[in-house]
């Protein structure tokens, strides 16, 4: 029989979607749009749009895990980012749906690299954790989300299938202005919050332990759904 001592199993579920609410931060501050003329509007959009990414403080999951912190892992993560007033590369019509955004650095923040550019006026911007490809005909009102029922652990205390089971929403960020300096890259820095529940099971006994089942009347696991990641709360 082989002894189990404090063996550390981890399970993501969604007993109800709950995202945290956290102000956001904006690396530029906001400039009233009544300051700038329609002249200088137009010689400002176009410009390229930086953006940065923070996990939310506390809690456990994403694609790694530092003690109990969550952390991007450069060139692997990618999010996607929607913003009615941007543009896209081809910088026409204006709107941007679904851009590919990849984690530049490792940790807790990270830059992310794409390419979308400032547009007229006041801009919403919205993101969410991982890209999924299939939304690029999805607004961001109904993003697809999912949760797979049968999840996989390697061994105790090993974490690396969180990541692929992980949902993280941004704090939308809103009403933001262009950059007031012509061809300055300006960021919008968004703050990503968790949809699913993590939960830790420490096990002792004796005995081969294999699987573990939950059961319950809430909404577990699911294979289809969708998501407004236009919400503020």
């Amino acid at each position: 029989m082989k002894k189990i001592t404090k063996t550390r199993f981890a399970l993501i579920i969604s007993m109800f979607f709950m995202i945290a609410v956290i102000s956001c931060e904006k690396e530029e501050p906001a400039v009233e749009q009544d300051d700038l003329s329609a002249e200088a509007d137009q010689e400002l959009s176009g410009t390229l749009i930086r953006v940065t990414g923070h996990t939310s403080g506390g809690g456990t999951t994403k694609t790694t895990l530092e003690g109990l912190e969550t952390h991007w892992i450069a060139d692997t993560d990618k999010v996607g980012i929607y913003s009615p007033e941007a543009l896209p590369p081809a910088k026409g019509e204006t709107g941007v749906k679904n851009a590919e955004f990849t984690a530049q650095t490792s940790g807790k923040s990270s830059e992310f690299e794409g390419n979308i550019y400032w547009g007229f006026g006041l801009h919403d911007f919205y993101a969410y954790y991982p890209y999924d490809g299939g939304n690029d005909s999805e607004p961001a009102t109904a993003v697809s989300i999912s949760l797979a029922s049968e999840q996989t652990q390697s061994g105790g205390d090993d974490s690396d299938h969180i990541g692929a089971l992980d949902f993280l929403v941004a704090t939308p960020v809103t009403g933001v202005s262009p950059p007031v300096e012509p061809d300055k890259v300006t960021g919008v820095n968004f703050r990503y919050n968790h949809v699913f529940t993590l939960l830790e099971f420490k096990i002792t006994g004796t005995g081969t332990l294999t699987k573990v089942k939950l059961s319950g009347p809430g909404t577990l696991a699911f294979g289809d759904g969708t998501i407004d990641i236009t919400q503020g709360t």
